[in-house]
């Protein structure tokens, strides 16, 4: 996870499946978000992820109808559907749910918060030198963009040579890495100017920019 310049939390991932991103979500029609059981109580989860360790699924349950009629009734449908399949003593659960269905995780890890070092940034648009990957095969399962342009908000940065982006999967917002051959130019321009920085060869960098208000 990334604090952005704005204070926002960014959830960021090499993973695009294996992952549990928990956002609180209420509105008059819908509502999801993410419990973590112990002891018997439940706790709110908001603004994290999670890593599913073993990368399987201890319970799924669903319904054609809703489960609840408000948020605040779901603890205890959760806790009374659980008790009928497994014995909750001395049980950690991560819950992920909506008004229709759950997802139950016994083996699962906190994502970070992390903090890199500021190279620039346009307003809302950032740019980290960050570490490489500790396994860069990892690069090879994420949606790649290879150009010498992209496209983000109402930022356009040209590359003076052709380089591959690499999708991080964030929520919310957009990020990309990106990993330079050579040292290369890389020009932002957006309604608020137009800036250019030198991006040095074989570095990581993340290009970052928080979801927009509506």
């Amino acid at each position: 996870m990334l604090k952005h310049l704005n204070g926002e939390i960014q959830k960021l991932s090499l993973l695009k499946y294996g992952i549990v991103i928990c956002e609180k979500y209420v509105s008059k029609k819908r509502f999801w978000g993410c419990y973590i059981y112990q002891n018997g109580q439940f706790k709110e989860v908001d603004n994290a992820i999670y890593v599913r360790t073993n990368g399987d699924m201890k319970l799924l349950f669903f319904q054609s109808n809703k489960l609840a009629k408000n948020v605040k009734e779901m603890p205890g449908i959760i806790e009374k559907i659980l008790s009928t399949v497994m014995d909750l003593k001395n049980k950690t659960l991560l819950i992920d749910y909506n008004d229709y269905t759950f997802a139950v995780y016994d083996k699962f890890v906190k994502g970070k918060l992390l903090q890199f070092d500021l190279v620039f940034n346009q307003k809302n648009l950032e740019i980290y030198e960050v570490p490489p990957p500790k396994n860069p095969t990892w690069l090879d399962y994420l949606d790649v963009e290879d150009s010498k342009s992209l496209t983000i908000y109402n930022h356009e940065i040209q590359f003076s040579s052709q380089i591959k982006a690499f999708n991080l999967y964030p929520s919310p917002g957009k990020a990309y890495l990106i990993h330079p051959q050579v040292n290369m130019t890389l020009t932002l321009t957006s309604p608020d100017g137009e800036d250019s920085i030198v991006l040095t060869a074989n570095k990581y960098y993340l290009i970052t920019h928080p979801k927009p208000p509506k």
